[in-house]
């Protein structure tokens, strides 16, 4: 989807732009349900602006709009917004839980291991990749035994599992 240039001042709506506003208050219904002039200001549309109050009523704007409601609900969007809304509120609670030092050490430890997953910052494990196979050349130099060579390749070091550092 599009989104509108972050921009120092407020601007008046072009045509293009129904699609970005129409998407992104969409998403505000199917999330956060922020006023109408809460979303228009993130778009750095100033909603007494001439022809805001026109683009809003306007029926390209409420089929766009509806299309886009539709899609996300469909999409599940709808509820994964709602989720993320929550837990952005729910990171508040878990920073001043990881921070206070009357919380029993293992409430702290799991919330900090809690946010390190939610960020998705746990080293990734790679699939073992599967060994090469063993490799067998015969020349043949016209002597009464050819010559073999195998090639079989050496095995890996085992990565540490274990964490680095203190």
């Amino acid at each position: 989807m599009s989104t509108t240039p972050a921009t120092s001042q407020a601007h008046t709506p072009l045509a293009a732009d129904a699609n970005t506003i129409a998407f992104a208050q969409a998403r505000n219904e199917c999330g956060e349900k922020l006023p109408i002039t809460d979303v228009l200001a993130a778009l750095g549309v100033d909603p007494a602006a001439p022809g805001v109050r026109a683009l809003l009523t306007s029926q390209l704007f409420k089929a766009a709009y509806a299309g886009y409601v539709r899609e996300l609900k469909e999409s599940g969007e709808s509820f994964k917004l709602k989720a993320r809304v929550q837990a952005e509120e729910l990171l508040r609670t878990q920073w001043s839980i990881i921070h206070d030092r009357d919380a029993p050490a293992s409430v702290r430890m799991k919330g900090i291991e809690n946010v390190v997953e939610w960020a998705d910052l746990k080293p990734k494990k790679t699939p073992d990749a599967p060994a090469p196979a063993a490799i067998s050349i015969t020349i043949d130099l016209g002597n009464a035994t050819p010559t073999v060579i195998d090639v079989t390749p050496a095995p890996e070091p085992a990565a540490l599992d274990a964490p680095a550092g203190p």
